[in-house]
């Protein structure tokens, strides 16, 4: 988080229809977001927590089991 505005973010996240669920986690950051976006809505996306947050973005390639 670049700040300590949680719920804001939080709010945030949660106004996108494509954000299937959103943790609270520990380790090296604070949030795991599931999500499945279309390119311009993760850009739109990105662009609005980067007011909040710094990110990572991982995407599966095929499942192993």
């Amino acid at each position: 988080m670049n700040n300590s505005r949680f719920a804001e973010l939080e709010q945030l996240v949660g106004t996108f229809a494509s954000v299937q669920a959103i943790y609270k986690i520990t380790g090296d950051g604070c949030y795991f977001i599931h999500a499945n976006f279309a390119a311009q809505e993760l850009e739109r996306f990105l662009q609005q927590i980067a007011l909040y947050a710094r990110y990572k973005v991982s995407h599966k390639l095929r499942r192993l089991l």
